[in-house]
């Protein structure tokens, strides 16, 4: 059987060492406060940022623009915050409160692998210029 492919990409240019571009898989639809719009995803490589979280390969997706849903994407790239789930007994119900999760990161969904690793290419150069 044929590997499911990603449904999108992640990069980080907020930080300020290169992230590489990460692959992500769509587990489930999630609600927070009983809002709709949150994607729990897979992610590989597993995320990695030194003294603050090791081997993290599920995260959550939260937009970061008011008025935006992650369930149908139809503009890209997406501008999302990137948390970690807090407590995974909190998935039972598929609804999770803001206490459930730790933001770790904000992130930038691309709908294609050539796309994010232009964003991250761009920002290793922004890095290397000092800027």
């Amino acid at each position: 059987m044929k590997p499911k492919p990603p449904d999108f990409f992640l990069v980080c240019t907020e930080m300020r060492s290169v992230f590489e571009t990460r692959a992500c898989y769509i587990e489930q639809q999630i609600k927070l406060n009983d809002k709709e719009g949150y994607l729990l995803c897979k992610v590989s490589p597993p995320i990695d940022i030194p003294n603050i979280i090791y081997n993290l390969d599920t995260v959550v997706f939260a937009p970061r623009h008011a008025g935006i849903n992650l369930i149908s994407i139809n503009e890209w790239p997406m501008y999302v915050y990137v948390c970690s789930i807090v407590d995974k007994k909190a998935l039972i119900d598929n609804c999770l409160s803001a206490r459930d999760l730790r933001n770790i990161f904000w992130g930038t969904l691309h709908k294609t692998y050539q796309d994010a690793n232009t964003a991250t290419m761009r920002h290793a150069e922004q890095i290397s210029d000092g800027k």
